[in-house]
């Protein structure tokens, strides 16, 4: 008897593992239909541009010429950069670029040095209707704010650009992570955006409405201030729309002890946002955001366990019927990835050449997501230039 039981508890727990498994991957499937329309007239906004940068005099120019390049009425865009415990030109860079320039101590954290920044724009006197945050690292596609004003004249209140890789190619870990971060782009950000559940931000190339900033103020305290506060945006009852038009590039590591430090700092953070939010997020029955927080390691997670199951014939995955339907999901998993690539336009020989990177890159999720989980935290500062 006890070992029926246990049988059957295994085969529940399988059949739950498959059930979310298959509920991520019908949202990669939504995430391949037709773009939206654009709007035939939408309004001009007043934008302030965030900018939080530690050491970065080797990108700072670079990325504030990008925004000033940009198809958008330059008096429109007021540009504020947080010199956040600079020792170098940052901030005498930023200022000859044409910048406002917050000169603070480092906190470690980017999320109070925005929410510093945040209240010098408002004591700066620049009346605005939206802000919007790019990393320091960053460039700008010149329709980026055309793209994002549509979405904010389709009654969006909070709004995510697509992130895209400047430097794809320059390693196999710069070329495993841009992958791994175009996937996620098309079937998690863009389903969730199809099905009306709303994205999450990405911790640059977001934009937030003024009013939406009075309301809940942009105030976090874990090392992932992009998850933190979408959480409070969802429990505030605002849906972050996905602007996929909307381009930034984004620097990579280039090398593997950089992107496991980072990627340590990014565990660390967002498993500290999933002990404080899961709860509050299920209690208000916002669904849709708890399954966004959770993404990564329950989509992971489930397509392992299955993979696992059908090679050691386990529970209801030993049968005929469930090998097969594990198999369906299996391969549409991969099917799905290599559609979002290519719809993309983002499938290339070197992604074919780096698949062995990108499974080394894939399989350090785990060990360095628990290493992660379980150290103190910590700022962790990673060098520009490379791109």
């Amino acid at each position: 008897m006890g070992l029926n039981a246990a049988r059957a508890f295994l085969d529940i727990l399988l059949l739950a593992v498959f059930i979310i498994g298959i509920c991520y991957l019908m949202t990669a499937v939504f995430s391949l239909a037709a773009h939206r329309d654009k709007k035939s007239e939408y309004g001009i906004y007043q934008f302030a541009v965030l900018i939080a940068a530690h050491n970065e005099q080797a990108v700072i120019a670079r990325l504030i010429k990008s925004i000033r390049a940009c198809d958008y009425p330059r008096e429109n865009i007021r540009i504020f950069v947080a010199a956040d415990g600079c020792t170098d030109m940052t901030a005498e860079i930023a200022e000859r670029c044409g910048a406002r320039v917050l000169r603070r101590n480092s906190s470690g954290n980017k999320g109070a040095a925005l929410y510093d920044l945040f209240n010098f724009v408002d004591k700066s006197g620049f009346v605005y209707d939206c802000a919007v945050v790019f990393d320091a690292d960053n460039t700008v596609d010149e329709h980026f704010f055309i793209e994002i004003g549509d979405r904010l004249s389709q009654g969006f209140d909070a709004v995510q650009g697509y992130i895209d890789s400047q430097n794809p190619n320059r390693s196999w870990v710069s070329n495993a992570y841009s992958v791994w971060n175009w996937v996620l782009n098309r079937t998690m950000q863009t389903g969730f955006d199809r099905l009306g559940f709303g994205c999450r931000l990405d911790g640059t190339g977001f934009a937030v409405k003024k009013e939406v900033l009075n309301r809940i103020p942009f105030k976090t305290v874990t090392l992932a201030e992009d998850r933190e506060y979408t959480c409070m945006l969802a429990l505030g009852d605002v849906k972050v729309s996905y602007a996929e038009r909307a381009v930034v590039y984004d620097e990579k590591p280039i090398r593997f002890k950089t992107s496991a430090g980072q990627r340590k700092r990014w565990a660390k953070g967002v498993f500290d946002v999933q002990k404080m939010f899961s709860l509050k997020l299920i209690k208000a029955r916002k669904i849709a955001a708890f399954s966004a927080l959770w993404y990564e390691p329950f989509a992971v997670l489930a397509y392992n366990v299955v993979l696992l199951a059908v090679l050691t014939n386990t529970g209801i995955f030993g049968s005929l019927a469930g090998k097969a339907a594990a198999l369906v999901y299996l391969f549409g998993g991969i099917i799905v990835s290599y559609a979002a690539l290519i719809k993309d336009k983002k499938f290339s020989k070197e992604v074919v050449y780096n698949l062995f990177g990108l499974l080394i890159y894939i399989l350090s999720w785990l060990p360095l997501g628990i290493a992660g989980m379980l150290s103190n935290g910590g700022w962790y500062h990673t060098k520009h230039g490379d791109a």
